[in-house]
């Protein structure tokens, strides 16, 4: 990487095999060659595109245009050196200890760990100590220190590698994967964690002088690594109104890192925005606001998503958040379609912005319904555990009458036929489109039935009231001894309940999408389709 990386190029043998012998172009995208393995043998292989399966990106070139310029881009991009930022190394490795102690760096020591050793002397501590046997379970500790120690040794590998590049120029080969994004290679570029990119920068930049432009620039791209703005004059005003604490002192800074989204680029920024030889140097760098649904809504000409993905300035002037929007999108259905506020108040409790971009943000690129159930499951399920913990508290309070014990319970069966409507309900106005009878949505009785009774009463008398998905007869009996297993019927009905729940709220934020996706009009080009049907 010290040496800069070959030209992309179509080999000349290549050219001599090409159909149209007078133009001489290029016949397909993946034989390019160039960065650093430009003649590869037998298995090695490295083309433009970055992917081992040259069968998925037989791309055929027809515009030598096209072609040239493409080339161009990715050749300038690899030619521009990087050095690495000194005052970031210094700081980390001065600061090092506190930054452990704050929790922004894991403990050196895991970097070095025998992890056999380790693991043989944690299973050890766990079976003499019964107490913790309660608290959590071994594979849970286990993996816990797996995925510390692996971090921490990433952490010490990349801190390893950049001292040794220090005073180097290096260089990042390009490439691109099937969508067209140009990626880097290795582990040491921008496209890498916040460690990795809060040692980069550019290197032997023209200077143009103390510009207050510039410097504020710098300012606001500190303040955004440290949280999210809705407008650029509030990310400057943010900056100036804390500049005094923030370098007050290197435990200063690192307190405000600590609460940054981005600590170690926030602190790079930080430390580079005082220092006018450095303003050329430092890369600002702001991510696509969600770049598939800007692509969508060009395809589209939809105005509307276009300017909650910023593709277009907003009419307000602020930026936009497509998935807060879409998370509000889905509350105000939520609110329309639920009348009782104690279900909204079990939905909401785990309904943010983060499980909302883990839904919607790889939907475009192919995310299943299985996949999505599955991600809802795995943050409502947290609330089994309270569920299971509240029973337990009411069913060991001897002083409680039978009525008042039933109380809790009542709830939960009610949310239980709640659910059952519900679904039924999204299933009639979806009018069939959405295959939801034949592969979601299933009645649990055809599985449970198998399993025989629970308690003093078969699932069968309960027909038609608790439905949880299931493909297949297969799928049913092991939701249904999942549900079951070490538990009494209250503490099932309450598992069934939160099952029942995220299922539903996975057909909910599909039906509110596709309607407002719907409802989005479009641009005054198409006035005789004035509305899209994308239902």
């Amino acid at each position: 990487m010290v040496c800069k990386p070959l030209d992309w190029e179509h080999p000349k043998e290549e050219l001599d095999k090409c159909f149209d012998l007078d133009l001489k172009k290029p016949y397909v995208l993946s034989d390019m060659r160039g960065g650093y393995l430009s003649t590869p043998t037998i298995n090695m292989y490295t083309g433009l595109l970055s992917s081992n399966n040259l069968r998925n990106f037989n791309i055929e070139l027809h515009d030598f245009d096209l072609h040239d310029e493409m080339v161009s881009i990715l050749n300038g991009l690899q030619k521009q050196g990087f050095k690495i930022n000194k005052k970031v190394l210094d700081f980390v490795k001065n600061n090092r200890q506190t930054l452990e102690n704050e929790g922004l760096l894991m403990k050196g020591i895991l970097a070095h760990v025998n992890l056999k050793e380790a693991f043989d002397l944690m299973r050890k501590s766990y079976y003499i100590n019964k107490d913790i046997k309660g608290v959590c379970s071994l594979d849970s500790l286990l993996k816990e220190l797996g995925i510390r120690a692996q971090k921490a040794r990433y952490e010490d590998f990349i801190i390893r590698l950049v001292s040794a590049y220090e005073d180097y120029v290096f260089y990042l080969p390009a490439f691109m994967d099937f969508r067209g994004r140009i990626y880097r290679c290795g582990i040491l570029h921008f496209h890498e964690r916040d460690l990795a990119r809060s040692f980069i920068e550019f290197a032997d930049n023209q200077e143009e002088g103390c510009k207050q432009s510039v410097k504020d620039i710098v300012a606001i791209s500190a303040a955004f690594k440290y949280k999210k703005f809705y407008d650029y004059d509030d990310a400057l005003q943010w900056y100036k109104d804390n500049h005094n604490t923030i370098y007050a002192s290197d435990q200063s800074l690192i307190c405000f890192a600590k609460s940054a989204s981005d600590p170690f680029q926030f602190i790079a920024k930080v430390l580079s925005k005082d220092d006018v030889q450095e303003y050329d140097r430092i890369p600002i760098s702001q991510d696509a606001a969600a770049s598939a649904y800007q692509i969508m809504s060009y395809l589209l000409l939809n105005e509307e998503m276009a300017r909650r993905t910023n593709l277009i300035p907003h009419t307000d002037g602020k930026i936009q958040d497509v998935y807060t929007c879409i998370l509000k999108d889905l509350k105000t259905y939520l609110y329309h379609q639920i009348n009782d506020k104690s279900k909204i108040d079990i939905i909401e409790s785990k309904l943010d912005r983060k499980l909302i971009k883990i839904l919607f943000m790889p939907l475009i690129y192919g995310k299943t319904l299985n996949s999505m159930e599955n991600d809802i499951r795995q943050r409502y399920g947290q609330l089994i555990n309270v569920v299971e913990e509240l029973i337990s508290r009411i069913g060991s309070t001897k002083a409680r009458s039978e009525n008042n014990m039933n109380e809790p319970l009542d709830d939960f069966r009610n949310l239980k036929t709640w659910l059952t409507r519900a679904c039924q309900n999204a299933e009639d106005e979806t009018k069939g489109r959405l295959p939801i009878r034949n592969r979601i949505w299933k009645a649990l009785v055809r599985g449970a039935e198998q399993e025989g009774k629970i308690g003093s009463r078969t699932v069968g008398q309960r027909k038609g009231e608790v439905l949880i998905p299931g493909r297949s007869r297969m799928t049913r009996e092991c939701h249904v001894r999942f549900l079951r297993e070490g538990c009494d019927t209250t503490t099932y009905q309450a598992r069934r309940a939160v099952h029942g729940a995220a299922s539903l709220l996975t057909w909910s934020m599909h039906i509110a999408l596709s309607r407002r996706l719907a409802a989005y009009p479009r641009s005054s080009h198409f006035q005789e389709d004035p509305r899209l049907d994308l239902v």
